[in-house]
């Protein structure tokens, strides 16, 4: 049996709290802590797909919100006598469908079916598109 009052070894810099510690989930990281843990991850050879489309959603959903108001701005022009209803219905519809392709594309991305990058942000490019020709056809 040996005592020792203290040991400790050079090598060994980490406190137990940070070997304890659980990493943080990929939509709690910054947008470059992400990147590092994915350059990590490719170094390592496993397969980011998803996470690749998780980074590149953290610029494209803030996006979205100019892009949806381009998108309604002449949504909400051209029907002014159809009523209240008829605007709430059509921009509650826009956005389920616009959901609906993010999740699709996101599922798609992270498959390795197409680019990463791309499908996280072909619904703003869908939905841009769509605007522009919305807005082309109002008068003024």
């Amino acid at each position: 049996m040996f005592a020792f009052r203290t040991m400790s070894l050079r090598d060994l810099t980490q406190t137990p709290a940070d070997l304890l510690a659980e990493p943080k989930a990929p939509d709690e990281m910054r947008y470059a802590e992400l990147g590092r843990y994915i350059d990590a991850l490719k170094r390592s050879g496993n397969d980011a797909n998803k996470l690749i489309v998780e980074q590149a959603l953290k610029l494209a959903l803030p996006a979205t919100c100019m892009i949806i108001a381009l998108f309604g701005a002449p949504l909400a022009v051209t029907t002014p006598r159809a009523g209240a209803a008829i605007g709430v219905a059509i921009s509650l519809g826009t956005t389920v469908l616009f959901l609906l392709i993010t999740q699709i594309m996101k599922a798609v991305g992270a498959g390795g079916v197409i680019d990463p990058t791309v499908a996280a942000w072909l619904p703003n490019s869908v939905f841009l598109l769509a605007g522009l020709v919305l807005l082309s056809r109002v008068r003024t």
